[in-house]
């Protein structure tokens, strides 16, 4: 039985601390083997001189015979590797081993030993007691092992010098079979050491199996919970978008003031739903780690513009007067992920602008980095409140929970991509008197220009389009929403049915509406080439997608762009607008001249 401080372990328990010393006796076994034959020589030279030279010549060739045990011990166990059924064959070999090396050093010493010379009896002594301390690094994991090796070494020595008579070297003998017992309270100790290391080690891989089997559990949660909103947010995006597309076109057939305010409420509803939808999707994309980061180089200008364009008609609604100040710089990022964080930033700005406020987004050069900024004149943050901001589901100004103000992670999604796009990100805020909210970014040497920005209105756009999408609801609402912005609508529920269409009617739309995920396993980027190829012209294209995920790592081909759905009506109106109309001529320095902020960039009182 296996003990450690006298206490037995389970009987199961034993089995895996006898297989742990036997792996660490084979491990130590050829430096033991080798050591011991090194010895050996080095001790038949110098009992050579005291004895004759046959007599240390058999006695080293009987050591080296010995020595023969460990590696056939160690090829057969290579074979067999240990285990419950046979560990205890194993260990039994082992101290069988032990003891035919103890009993050839013990006996050769005692043959060797010449009772008449002191010298001769001292070496002999001086050989057995270096063996044994040897054998407590070569055997002292495993007490039995280690008795038989110095045991029988000692003993077979010690007590023939005994037995030889009084003589010079009587002591020696005595000395050797005393030294038994301190020998043996060290392997003891060795021992003990060894069984409480591979007793904490497994302990330790037990704990981290377990770690591992709950760090996989949640995975799986996580990678259910991920995959469950992806599907949630494809289903249920697909109405809210259908709905948000209804909701504009009935916009403009009310005709009274009370149905105008009932439209209003509906509207904010579904606004609500929406940015709830936006921000559950995002945040458990990034807790997945399913938030890949696509650098290159982004015109800075262009996106602020573009970002800028689609809260138009948000903030003229709201009476905010929103205000831009943008240079043309460019700095290498993620277009994507940077869009996402300005646009979170925007609409908090403009949520928490009162009616009558203003809204400045400004870009300016700061030696060798953009400062990217959105500056409001809101309700403001105070000071022991701004690291709280960036928290999931924090919000100060909504005790009540108002769904219309969001769940509180658009900041907390800001400050992640922030930290994954290694933005360094700057707040201000003074409470009653505003907050500014600043993005550091290093410039790069691409080209950079900015057309020039006129702020959206939901005015005609008398263009051809083309929607395909499997959703009839969608279709139904696209198309009436459309027809308001005076364009001419085709649609199609696949790629096969939009490309019969075109050839059909021999005609090249001016821009398509396509969504990512069609019948027949098809995707939108797919559509997109098919009738690029079909019309022989880039197209320009919208891929409008109820979970972003189904995009991944594709490329995205030029004159092309992701939406989210649902997409409000306004964003939508910008993004043909600028994918289908000609951009406005750019004067001579190449640079579009913006219109100018109405408001300062310095905040007063920050």
């Amino acid at each position: 039985m296996v003990y450690v401080d006298s206490a037995p372990y389970p009987p199961e328990e034993q089995t895996e601390i006898k297989i742990g010393i036997a792996r660490k006796l084979a491990t130590r076994s050829p430096a033991a083997t080798t050591s011991a034959l090194a010895f050996a020589f080095f001790s038949s030279i110098i009992l050579s001189f005291q004895v004759p030279v046959r007599d240390v010549i058999v006695w080293l060739a009987a050591v080296v015979a010995v020595a023969a045990l460990p590696p056939i011990y160690l090829y057969v166990q290579a074979k067999h590797p240990f285990s419950v059924e046979n560990i205890d064959r194993y260990l039994f070999a082992n101290t069988l081993s032990a003891l035919a090396s103890g009993l050839t050093w013990g006996i050769g010493m005692a043959v060797l030993a010449n009772p008449e010379s002191f010298v001769s009896v001292m070496i002999a002594f001086l050989v057995v007691m270096a063996y044994s301390t040897g054998a407590v690094v070569s055997h002292g994991y495993y007490l039995p092992s280690y008795l038989a090796a110095a045991g029988s070494a000692l003993l077979v020595y010690g007590a023939s010098v005994i037995l030889a008579g009084p003589m010079p070297g009587y002591g020696f003998g005595i000395a050797a079979v005393a030294a038994l017992v301190p020998f043996f309270l060290l392997a003891r100790y060795t021992h003990r050491i060894v069984v409480a290391n591979i007793v904490a080690r497994r302990q330790q891989q037990s704990l981290v199996d377990k770690l591992k089997a709950q760090r996989d559990e949640i995975d799986k949660i996580n990678r259910n919970k991920t995959r469950f909103l992806a599907a949630t947010s494809h289903d249920l995006a697909q109405p809210l978008h259908a709905q948000g597309n209804f909701i504009a076109a009935l916009r403009t057939r009310l005709t009274t003031t009370d149905q105008l305010e009932l439209l209003d409420k509906i509207d904010a509803s579904w606004r609500g739903i929406g940015e709830l939808l936006d921000g559950l999707v995002d945040i458990s994309r990034l807790d997945s780690g399913s938030v890949v980061v696509h650098r290159g180089p982004v015109d800075l200008g262009r996106l602020a513009a573009t970002v800028v364009d689609e809260f138009a008609v948000a903030a003229r609604e709201k009476s905010i007067d929103l205000t831009w100040d943008l240079e043309a710089i460019a700095a290498e990022s993620d277009s994507a992920l940077l869009a996402r964080v300005l646009r979170n930033a925007l609409s908090n700005a403009i949520k928490f602008t009162p009616p009558g406020g203003r809204v400045l987004v400004s870009l300016k050069s700061r030696d060798n980095r953009a400062v990217l900024t959105v500056d409001d004149d809101g309700v403001g943050i105070a000071d022991d409140k701004q690291s709280e901001v960036f928290e999931e589901y924090v919000q100060l100004h909504n005790p009540e929970r108002d769904r219309q103000k969001g769940l509180g992670l658009g900041l907390s999604i800001v400050r992640r991509l922030c930290a994954m796009l290694e933005i360094e990100m700057q707040l201000r805020s003074e409470p009653g008197v505003g907050t500014r909210i600043s993005f550091v970014l290093e410039k790069s040497s691409a080209e950079a220009g900015i057309t020039e920005l006129h702020l959206a209105s939901l005015s005609s756009l008398r263009k051809s389009v083309l929607v395909v999408d499997d959703d009839s609801s969608v279709l139904e609402s696209m198309s009436l929403l459309l027809s308001d912005w005076g364009c001419e609508v085709y649609t199609a529920v696949s790629t096969d049915e939009a490309v019969l269409l075109l050839q059909t009617l021999g005609l090249a739309p001016d821009v398509m509406i396509v969504d990512m995920r069609l019948r027949g396993e098809r995707t939108g980027l797919q559509c997109v080439d098919r009738v690029r190829q079909l019309t022989g012209t880039a197209v320009p294209a919208l891929i409008m997608t109820g979970n972003v995920d189904a995009v991944g790592g594709e490329k995205i081909p030029d004159n092309t762009r992701v939406l989210m759905k649902p997409v409000e009506a306004a964003t939508l109106h910008a993004a043909i607008r600028r994918l289908a109309l000609p951009a406005d001529p750019a004067p001579e320095d190449g640079f579009a001249k913006l219109q100018p902020a109405t408001a300062s960039a310095e905040m007063s009182g920050h």
